[in-house]
């Protein structure tokens, strides 16, 4: 009983440690600086520290080579032939047509793009903050160069915002035309995401594929069935069977053995 409660304990604390989000801290200014916090820990990414020189180490002897062995010749053996018709994609075009891949494909693009809204969803940029001034000598050419950077950024930008999820941005850009600012590139970004989020979104394409597509495709494989050319044709009986004025009566009633000829009259 005991092992089953510490069994249970690890259990949710490995949940509630995937419920805890990463961190990844950016910042650039000279240097592109990048750090992982996770729970207490903090893990230095870029730059990386240089590791001291190691001491040279002494120079092996040479081996001398040793005489190598001739490979018996040994008789290939045939290799088999696969059957005709065993592919399964082949099997599935015979049967469904183009059409069956079409709906494929269309299962396949639906449960990949609810894959990829959960893992937008997995992502808070928590904080984005940009400076950037650029010194021009010439005004003419330095406004247009600085319209073409703006449509460049702004719509970059409005694109991360409409598809994740932010708290704070700010963006400070701006030319300078006086030469007095010298040319600055600054930012700084906190971006965080949930580890139970992603595993969510993996298993949710998981799901997806295999009921909505490898289930339809293996579906699809088997050849459909047919009647048997013994078989009597179809009478309808039942709730299915005619009844009233329009009733077929005599030799034109449906039944379940095939119409027999009657002898001619002499």
């Amino acid at each position: 009983m005991i092992a089953l409660w510490i069994f249970l304990g690890i259990i949710v604390f490995l949940l509630a440690a995937l419920c805890v989000p990463v961190a990844a801290h950016i910042y650039y200014a000279d240097e592109l600086e990048l750090t992982i916090g996770w729970l207490f820990l903090r893990i230095p990414i870029m730059p990386k520290k240089e590791k001291p020189d190691k001491k040279p180490k002494k120079a092996k002897k040479p081996k001398k080579p040793k005489p190598k062995k001739e490979p018996e010749s040994k008789e290939e053996e045939p290799k088999p032939t696969p059957k005709k018709g065993s592919n399964p994609f082949v099997k599935y075009y015979k049967y469904q047509g183009i059409e069956g891949y079409v709906e494929l494909l269309r299962r396949l693009c639906r449960a990949l793009a609810k894959f990829g809204k959960g893992i937008a969803n997995s992502f808070v940029v928590k904080e984005f903050w940009l400076r950037m001034v650029t010194p021009y000598d010439n005004p003419a050419e330095g406004a247009e160069s600085y319209g073409k950077m703006c449509a460049a950024i702004f719509p970059a930008l409005g694109f991360l915002q409409t598809h994740l999820r932010w708290k704070h941005c700010r963006v400070d850009t701006h030319p300078d035309f006086t030469g007095w600012q010298p040319k600055t590139l600054k930012c700084k970004a906190v971006v965080t995401v949930t580890p139970m989020r992603l595993i969510g979104a993996a298993l949710g394409l998981g799901v997806r594929l295999v009921a909505k597509v490898l289930i339809k495709f293996l579906m699809g494989i088997r050849p459909p069935k047919e009647e048997h050319p013994g078989s009597p044709p179809y009478a309808p009986t039942g709730h299915n069977a005619p009844t009233g004025h329009n009733a077929p009566t005599g030799h034109n009633a449906p039944t379940g053995h095939a119409p027999t000829q009657l002898p001619k009259a002499s």
